[in-house]
């Protein structure tokens, strides 16, 4: 019999926006994991998710051709388990615990916590109930595991307390290594889509301040339409207005990849609060995964990802000044080193065998060197214009 592995996502992982969103990037990197594991590795995706992604981004670009990839109606997945011989079903957020309810008297059961998702609800006023409702979903998922697994060593000392001695392991947020480029590294690149529990104010603002001073420094703006009444509207404007800004927003996965092949510094900030102490920005993961420096904020937990970290990591506020003086830095090849050694521990977070022991009788030697291509699904999933590479979205 076949050992399989179910990744119940809430993205697809490519996708449309900022090159890949974080739950699309952990969703591949959890398959690279347990393809070394498991003869088939498989992606679940509901259709009322599907759908709003499909509102939110487009109707093409989130058409998925992904032969590995099933998109069902949520009503459907007790036939669908129960269909499925026994198999380790991966769940990426605690709202999936009614479903990990249903799977875990005939499959086994991990729990991958990506985020503090408690902290960022609070931060962005969710109401009450809805915190409430987290919470237990959270305790339920935690009783249901077989196995834990949460993004970096700070969040495991948050969750330490509610996880107690169940079994756990610390499975890093680590994107895969940038492929091969010969394009000169001259772009400087920032921005973001405001969250409800961040502030990106600051970042466009001293952006603004610099780049409508040094139009010699060519850079891109990755960022959706600004509404007015945002804070930072009148800084985006300008940031438009200026020759030397390209805006961007709504690129491929493999569009951003390219664009990151042409950068040479990469500014990611945003003022600490509770959540931002814990998070672990795919935007900067990314880039340094691409062998790029990143000006980013002290006292996030991506302070305990590397032993150096590759760029800069400002204390106080974020200044034209400080992004000036990193940005002459990066292009004077200063941060080199760290890069180098950075991207090899992003290599050691990606070979960490996290799902050792789930795959039973015994688990495979190597992995595999692609993805298995499962019968098409039952449910019709629209045609689209994006590929996996040969060897897998890992």
């Amino acid at each position: 019999m076949k050992r399989r592995c179910v990744i119940v996502a809430n993205m697809v992982p490519a996708h449309f926006g900022w090159g890949v969103r974080a739950p699309g990037l952990r969703a591949a990197q959890l398959a690279h994991h347990a393809r070394r594991h498991f003869d088939e590795v498989v992606f679940l995706l509901f259709l009322e998710r599907y759908n709003l992604l499909r509102h939110e981004r487009g109707a093409f670009v989130l058409a998925s051709a992904r032969a590995d990839t099933t998109i069902i109606p949520a009503a459907a997945f007790p036939a669908y388990a129960a269909r499925t011989a026994p198999a380790t079903f991966v769940f990426t957020q605690a709202e999936f615990a009614r479903e990990a309810e249903i799977a875990a008297p005939r499959h086994r059961v991990v729990y991958d916590i990506l985020a503090p998702r408690e902290k960022e609800l609070t931060l962005a006023g969710a109401a009450l109930d809805t915190i409430e409702a987290h919470r237990r979903n959270h305790a339920r998922m935690l009783t249901l595991a077989d196995r834990i697994l949460v993004n970096g060593p700070r969040s495991m000392r948050l969750f330490a307390g509610d996880i107690g001695t169940r079994p756990a392991r610390t499975c890093c947020l680590a994107p895969p290594p940038a492929p091969p480029s010969n394009w000169p590294r001259r772009l400087l690149v920032f921005g973001g889509k405001p969250q409800r529990w961040t502030d990106s104010a600051p970042l466009f603002e001293a952006m603004a301040d610099l780049l409508t001073r040094r139009t010699d420094i060519a850079a891109a703006m990755i960022s959706p339409p600004v509404a007015d009444d945002e804070p930072h509207a009148e800084a985006h404007r300008r940031l438009l207005a200026a020759p030397n800004v390209t805006p961007l927003w709504n690129l491929s996965a493999l569009s951003y990849a390219e664009l990151l092949a042409r950068t040479a510094a990469f500014i990611d900030w945003t003022p600490l609060n509770d959540e931002r102490v814990h998070a672990t920005s795919v935007r900067t993961l990314q880039a340094i995964a691409a062998g790029i420096p990143v000006l980013h904020q002290a006292g996030t937990a991506l302070d305990e990802f590397f032993d150096a970290f590759p760029g800069t990591r400002l204390d106080g506020p974020l200044t034209p000044a400080a992004i000036e003086d990193f940005t002459a830095e990066a292009a004077a090849g200063a941060h080199a080193a760290p890069v180098a050694a950075a991207i090899e521990r992003l290599h050691a977070y990606r070979a960490a065998p996290v799902f050792q022991g789930l795959a039973a009788p015994e688990d495979r030697a190597t992995p595999t060197q692609a993805p298995p291509q499962p019968p098409p699904p039952a449910y019709w999933r629209g045609p689209g214009e994006w590929r996996e590479p040969q060897g897998g979205p890992g």
